[in-house]
């Protein structure tokens, strides 16, 4: 379904996920899933050779929304080998370009 831009939605726990071994490699919509208290940073980092953290290259602090407020989402891309890492729960949706409403 990533390979075609089908939209379907994962939800997901907080935690660590790797692009092309725990979910396909692609471009999101990542919404924020907290609820009350939470909140946590969101992460995007390339790896080493060892599987260590290389570069950052995306980072978010998301939270629970206010009273009235949507989940916030944003538009992520996941390369194979890249680590995503979520402090909250979270979706994500295959992004399958921009839709006109």
């Amino acid at each position: 379904m990533a390979d075609r831009h089908i939209e379907k939605t994962a939800e997901l726990q907080a935690g660590t996920y790797i692009g092309g071994r725990d979910i396909p490699a692609g471009t999101y919509i990542y919404t924020c899933m907290a609820t009350g208290e939470e909140w946590g940073n969101v992460t995007i980092y390339t790896l080493d050779d060892e599987g260590g953290h290389d570069k950052q290259c995306f980072w978010e602090v998301m939270s629970a929304p206010e009273e009235g407020e949507e989940q916030k989402s944003f538009v992520i891309t996941v390369n194979e080998g890249e680590e995503l890492s979520s402090q909250v729960p979270f979706s994500l949706t295959i992004y399958a370009g921009p839709s006109f409403k």
